[in-house]
C-alpha cells in the first residue's frame, strides 16, 4: 500500500466510543487499520475510559487531553514561542497504550 503507513481516528468516533453503535465503529476503523497494516491513532482521547476503549480495541497510538496538554510553539534557533502552528510531535508513552503521540492542534490564527 502506497501512502503514509498511518490511519487517524477522528475524535468523534473517540468520543462516540461511550455508546454501544460508536464503539462498534472504533472497532471496525482499528481493524481497517489493522487490515491494512498501518498503525492507528485514536486522536481527541479526553477520558480514562476513552484511553481504555481504543487501548482495548487495539489502536497503536493514541493522542488528547488527557494523554498530554498542548504544548507552546518553539522556534528551533530561539527557543521563543512562535506564531506559526506546530505541525510535529514527539512520541510518548500513555498508561495502558502501546504507544501515545502528543502535540499541539493546528489553530488558524487571526
Amino acid at each position: 500500500m502506497a501512502g503514509t503507513g498511518l490511519l487517524k481516528i477522528d475524535r468523534s468516533f473517540v468520543a462516540g466510543s461511550a455508546t454501544p453503535q460508536g464503539l462498534e465503529m472504533l472497532g471496525a476503523l482499528v481493524q481497517i487499520g489493522r487490515a491494512l497494516e498501518v498503525a492507528t491513532v485514536a486522536d481527541g482521547v479526553e477520558t480514562e475510559a476513552e484511553l481504555g476503549a481504543v487501548t482495548a480495541l487495539g489502536a497503536t497510538h493514541a493522542q488528547g487531553w488527557f494523554i498530554g496538554r498542548p504544548a507552546p510553539d518553539l522556534t528551533p534557533e530561539t527557543g521563543s514561542p512562535d506564531t506559526l502552528p506546530s505541525h510535529t510531535a514527539k512520541p510518548r508513552r500513555a498508561p495502558g497504550c502501546p504507544t501515545a503521540v502528543t502535540g499541539r492542534r493546528r489553530h488558524e490564527r487571526s
